[in-house]
């Protein structure tokens, strides 16, 4: 997970020694960590609470991702593109 944000940030660095001004960081680079960033979040909170209640935090985790997909895509998206 490390290699692609040290690669996006010398590619950022190395645009802004050139040229005088950084282009930042773009969305569409991050993608590909995604998946890696919040699997890592989720052990790492895992790993926070008691043997005994992980089964219960997981799966809490997984209901909080389930209602801010659902909370995003009817308040965020479906008004903004649809409605």
């Amino acid at each position: 997970m490390l290699i692609p944000v040290l690669l996006l940030q010398v590619y950022d660095l190395s645009f802004w020694w050139q040229y005088g001004n950084g282009r930042g960081m773009q969305g569409r680079y991050w993608l590909g960590t995604i998946i890696p960033m919040l699997t890592f979040f989720a052990v790492g909170l895992l790993c926070l609470v008691p043997v005994r209640w992980q089964a219960a935090v997981h799966n809490l985790l997984r209901l909080c991702i389930i209602l801010l997909n659902l909370a995003s895509l009817f308040f965020y998206i479906l008004p903004r593109y649809y409605l």
